[in-house]
């Protein structure tokens, strides 16, 4: 997962496929601060991963550039 002005991006790869999603912040959500920006990206992925069954028995491997980020998610 990236996200880097104002675009974002995520990947998972489920059972050999590989699924992504890339887009653009809207205005409100532009001016938050990249670690808001890079946490919302994660979040909002395993969210959507979930809420489609796709996270059941599976191990997951959350990957990011941000340090603030990978500190809050680890905890």
């Amino acid at each position: 997962a990236d996200a880097s002005g104002s675009g974002f991006g995520e990947s998972l790869l489920i059972r050999g496929k590989i699924h992504y999603q890339i887009g653009t912040w809207a205005t409100e959500e532009e001016t938050n601060s990249s670690n808001w920006r890079e946490f919302e990206n994660l979040v909002s992925g395993m969210d959507e991963a979930g809420k489609k069954g796709w996270l059941q028995g599976a191990v997951v491997i959350l990957a990011t550039d941000n340090s603030v980020v990978k500190r809050n998610y680890l905890i």
